[in-house]
């Protein structure tokens, strides 16, 4: 099942939330942190199946998602903001 980013907020964070949840419970997620009180953007990767996963530090894939201004949304993968206009 192909999870598309979605936006969750918590307190001072912003997050974006998107990945693959197999039908075996194995999980490939990307968590990018968009606003928090560490002065940058950084992503993190949760690999592997339930009680067994593997955490990586990585650059925010969805940072230009969740953006307002024009410049950054057309660097964002269009088929994905035009499947999430389908859904809505």
């Amino acid at each position: 099942m192909n999870i598309l980013p979605a936006l969750l907020e918590i307190d001072r964070y912003k997050l974006a939330v998107g990945g693959v949840q197999n039908l075996e419970m194995s999980h490939n997620y990307h968590i990018s942190v968009l606003e928090s009180p560490v002065p940058f953007k950084t992503g993190l990767d949760v690999i592997g199946k339930y009680a067994d996963f593997k955490f990586n530090i990585t650059t925010a894939k969805y940072k230009y998602y969740f953006s307002d201004e024009e410049r950054l949304i057309k660097k964002a993968y269009p088929a994905i903001i035009n499947k999430k206009k389908e859904i809505l």
